[in-house]
């Protein structure tokens, strides 16, 4: 027979609670109260759920599996969990077949009178947990993956206390520092910070202390590596003491020991070029004072000799005083080179817009003026706007046309063009000749000094030319390279791009 809720005493609250409450037979597992909170739980309505048994909302497949001391009692009358009131949790089926997740709390009722059976029930009061066992999860899951995270990362990942007490570091301690975690939980930063950054470093920590919440503060300091050697760590603290899961100060490390010696060793590199660019600014000193003043009595004196006392020479006297002045002067202009170069390595430069087209334009108009006999045809493209130092690129379009020039001289039909392609995503300039050319084996001398790939019979030179583009272009951040090909020309590429390298910022 059904039983009422008056019979249980539980009268109104049996229709308003949002719990199930079930009533089965123990015998059976007959329902003979169902209330409205569990037909929104199962799905079943009253008259369908009194016609079920537990077992169709806890099938045998899934009580066993869950719990096997509710099958007991239901089939004896006798178990562990009924006697205790326990919670229990465990999956249920609802009417569509819908596996959800439920807690249920069991109580054995006191015989009913006049209930026709051995008046033994169990009441079931049931949860539906279904979303909190799936946030529950997504959590743990989440939970495990930011563990994973942490225990395999790369950088130092610590937890202290206010007190900068440790309270947790990632298993990555062992990479950076030496100790394992367990060796580091419960000690203080203190005992690990460089004696000369312990002031620094919690000022930071201080810092970090009056900012709590999401603001980070930047770290670097050096710590004590369990050999007993430095290592530098930077990173960011995060004050999380009142964040109710981390309950710390959160520090994120990473060890840039690597790279701060190798900050020390260009710092050092660098001392070192400027002292070595100071003893060439001497050099070139030496060069401009000391030596031209013997190099110009040599050649004087050599054309004195000549002049003053042919008489008295024979041919082959004259030949080799004619050779000394001639070495003489060739002497004199290659110290005038090197002291050009010097000067385009050491001169400050200033940054601006500058049309390649007009340089060029007045370049060539000196070349013409200088040789009015020659022929030649010149093409420049129109817009050729850069940004540089004007003095520079003057000087390097100086050399490149001039270079041209000189080698197309025993062309007829000379060309000489200025114009810009894309290569590798920038624009490169190039200045194209079709005089006589070289040969490609020898094109990575073309940029040395002093290096002539045709003799000075043929044409005349030092060889600085085309070392002075080269570190210009290297000035501007870019690169410089030629083709050509004997007896058909040559071109010399070249490209402006400022950026890493480059010294176009500084005046």
């Amino acid at each position: 027979m059904l039983v009422q809720p008056q019979d249980l005493g539980i009268g109104r609250l049996f229709e308003s609670v949002r719990d199930a409450i079930v009533v089965a037979e123990a015998n059976t597992g007959q329902i003979v109260l169902w209330n409205p909170a569990a037909t929104e739980i199962f799905g079943y309505s009253r008259a369908e759920a009194f016609k079920l048994r537990v077992e169709a909302l806890v099938p045998t497949y899934l009580r066993e599996r869950h719990l096997s001391g509710m099958s007991r009692y239901l089939e004896t009358g006798h178990g562990p969990y009924i006697d205790s009131h326990t919670v229990l949790d465990l999956p249920a089926l609802r009417k569509t077949g819908e596996e959800i997740r439920i807690e249920m709390t069991l109580s054995p009722i006191s015989p009913v009178h006049g209930s026709g059976s051995d008046g033994r029930f169990v009441l079931a009061i049931i949860r539906d947990v279904t979303e909190r066992k799936r946030t529950e999860e997504a959590l743990r899951e989440s939970e495990g993956q930011f563990r994973a995270l942490i225990q395999n990362a790369l950088d130092l990942v610590m937890v202290t206390e206010a007190d900068s007490t440790i309270r947790y570091i990632s298993p990555s301690a062992k990479r950076v520092l030496g100790y394992l975690p367990e060796e580091m939980v419960g000690t203080n930063t203190a005992d690990y910070v460089h004696p000369d950054d312990v002031e620094k470093a919690f000022g930071e920590f201080a810092e970090a202390l009056a900012k709590p919440g999401v603001y980070s503060v930047a770290v670097e300091t050096r710590v004590r590596h369990k050999d007993g050697s430095w290592r530098w760590l930077e990173g960011i603290a995060n004050n999380m003491l009142n964040d109710p899961i981390m309950r710390g100060v959160v520090f994120n490390h990473r060890d840039v020991t690597d790279r701060k010696q190798a900050e020390r060793d260009l710092s050092q590199r660098a001392g070192e070029l400027a002292i070595a660019n100071a003893e060439l600014e001497q050099f070139a000193y030496s060069i401009s004072h000391d030596l031209q003043a013997p190099l110009r009595s040599t050649i004087s004196f050599s054309q004195i000799l000549l002049e003053d006392y042919a008489d008295e020479l024979d041919e082959e006297g004259k030949d080799y005083l004619g050779r000394v002045a001639a070495a003489g002067q060739r002497m004199s202009q290659m110290m005038e080179g090197l002291l050009t170069l010097s000067r385009l390595m050491s001169v400050g430069m200033r940054r601006e817009t500058v049309s390649l087209r007009a340089l060029a334009e007045s370049i060539v108009q000196g070349l013409q003026q200088g040789a009015p006999e020659r022929s030649v045809e010149f093409a420049i493209d129109g817009d050729l706007m850069v940004e540089g130092d004007r003095r520079l690129l003057k000087t390097l379009l100086d050399n490149l046309m001039a270079n041209a020039w000189k080698f197309t001289l025993k062309q007829p039909r000379a060309r000489i063009e200025l114009g810009t392609l894309e290569h590798g995503g920038v624009a490169a300039y190039f200045v194209r000749d079709n005089g006589v050319g070289f040969d490609m084996t020898y094109a990575d001398k073309l940029f040395g000094v002093f290096q002539r790939l045709h003799g000075a019979d043929e044409f005349e030179g030092i060889g600085l030319g085309l070392a002075a583009v080269a570190r210009i272009v290297r000035r501007h951040g870019g690169r410089v390279w030629a083709e050509g090909e004997v007896g058909r020309g040559a071109t010399i590429y070249f490209t402006l791009q400022h950026g890493a390298g480059s010294e176009l910022n500084t005046e």
